[in-house]
């Protein structure tokens, strides 16, 4: 009899206090007031996006045109690049007339991380697509556009970053020759693609967004105009120095690629450099459409080390471009941390987990980090969508998480009247309820009744 006394008397007890009104309860101090933070400058606080990945000081990206098959110049190309993780894209020649591409040189290249692979027509012929060039079909703008994409994504498999679930992405058109026209450009935005590159030289900044698509551009140096290392060196050293874009093109099969080259020496001078975003060129745009179109929403709940981020992003947009490459979301946090941790989760039930932490003097590229700036009071999170949802949850913290301990649902230590009052306020509330809160469904069933009340009960005034 002494042992169902207890739980029911705790029980009775706990029922009084949930219909006792929140304000007769005298206030609660939490029981660690060094890790919770209340409000104000106290916490941390959403700023925007970065303009570049970890808010780096400029980007590197290379384009490559005239990928049909293996040859020497371009397997020496690829390999160069790669090993010294320079990200590239390859302009695809997708049904050349007298040459049958080689899909799985393409995707070993593929497979290896750096390289993003970009149409560059079916049969690179001159705009319009129509009628014949040279005794080559122009066919149609369908048949050029759309389909070297749907070549692309037939017989190539492509990286998580290109990918959302099943679907796949192809960013970036490589123009044939150079050129285009209004026809070609509304089937770019029909077919899906964020940016065209042309072979306009010297140029250093973004494009502007066009409507559909951001405008065809061109690129900052030609690999094989410049055949001395130090004047192609020089142009890195001026977008580094008004923080923009050194974007490097090339054919390969017109470089010299062995060791000690000009080719070799202009890319060790341009690579491995913690303070520059190395990236493919469609994942750039990808990135700038995030920055630029106010794709993300963010919103927040909750304060001090309690504060939870919500990043949404439309069914739509999702779907339509994936967003799987890790965006850079800017926060302010208090002058007084000296330490920080990033937890993360897709969906409000799931767990929190921990994110990797990096410092401004390690070398990475499009990975979910973190990293804090004490002396300037920022932190850069770095995260990509999941087909998880449409959604990822943020926590910034200057002291990693407790254990949980059940019952203590704002997470400040203890249980007490506190964690009541939220429970009492989501009382017989299911999910998809606006008043359900996930924080008091301890058994994870849907609902808050008195399952869940009797964890809280069981756990009354514990600390962590």
């Amino acid at each position: 009899m002494k042992k169902l006394l207890r739980p029911i008397l705790t029980t009775t007890f706990l029922l009084i206090l949930l219909s006792t009104p929140y304000w007769f309860w005298p206030p609660t101090v939490s029981a660690n007031p060094k890790t919770f933070m209340t409000s104000g400058d106290e916490e941390p606080n959403y700023v925007g996006v970065a303009e570049y990945y970890d808010n780096r000081k400029c980007a590197v990206t290379i384009t490559m045109d005239d990928l049909i098959y293996n040859c020497s110049e371009w397997q020496n190309s690829l390999a160069m690049f790669t090993a010294k993780k320079l990200y590239h894209t390859v302009g695809i020649i997708t049904s050349h007339s007298t040459i049958p591409d080689d899909w799985n040189f393409i995707q070993y290249w593929v497979n290896q991380g750096y390289t993003e692979a970009s149409s560059h027509s079916r049969n690179h012929v001159h705009p319009p697509y129509t009628e014949e060039e040279k005794g080559r079909r122009k066919i149609s703008y369908e048949w050029q556009i759309n389909g070297s994409k749907q070549d692309i994504l037939g017989n190539l498999t492509l990286p998580h970053w290109w990918r959302y679930g099943d679907k796949e992405f192809v960013y970036a058109w490589i123009e044939p020759y150079g050129q285009s026209d209004g026809v070609a450009t509304q089937w770019f935005g029909k077919c899906g693609y964020l940016i065209d590159r042309n072979v306009d030289t010297f140029t250093f900044d973004f494009s502007i967004w066009g409507g559909k698509l951001y405008n065809r551009i061109g690129y900052s140096d030609s690999l094989e105009e410049h055949i001395d290392a130090e004047v192609l060196n020089w142009n890195l050293d001026y977008a580094y120095e008004i923080k923009g874009i050194y974007h490097l093109m090339l054919h390969p099969s017109l470089i010299d690629w062995s060791k000690g080259s000009y080719a070799d020496q202009h890319t060790d001078y341009i690579s491995n450099r913690t303070d520059v975003w190395y990236v493919p060129f469609g994942l750039l745009y990808l990135y700038r459409w995030i920055y630029d179109q106010n794709i993300v929403n963010v919103i927040s709940t909750g304060s001090g080390q309690n504060k939870i981020f919500r990043i949404g992003i439309s069914s739509v947009n999702h779907q339509n471009y994936g967003v799987s490459y890790p965006i850079t979301y800017v926060f302010d946090i208090p002058p007084s941390w000296t330490s920080g941790y990033v937890y993360y989760r897709y969906r409000e039930t799931d767990p929190w987990t921990l994110m990797t932490k990096k410092a401004s003097n390690d070398f990475f590229n499009g990975i979910d980090a973190s990293r804090f700036d004490f002396i300037g009071h920022k932190a850069y999170v770095s995260v990509g969508f999941s087909e998880l949802s449409d959604t990822i949850y943020l926590q910034l913290r200057n002291s990693p998480h407790r254990k949980p301990l059940r019952g203590d649902v704002n997470d400040d230590g203890t249980v007490n009247a506190i964690d009541l009052a939220i429970l009492g306020k989501s009382w017989f509330k299911r999910v998809g309820d606006p008043r359900y809160d996930f924080r008091c469904d301890f058994n994870d069933d849907g609902v808050i009744n008195a399952a869940d009340l009797a964890v809280l009960g069981a756990n009354w005034g514990a600390h962590a």
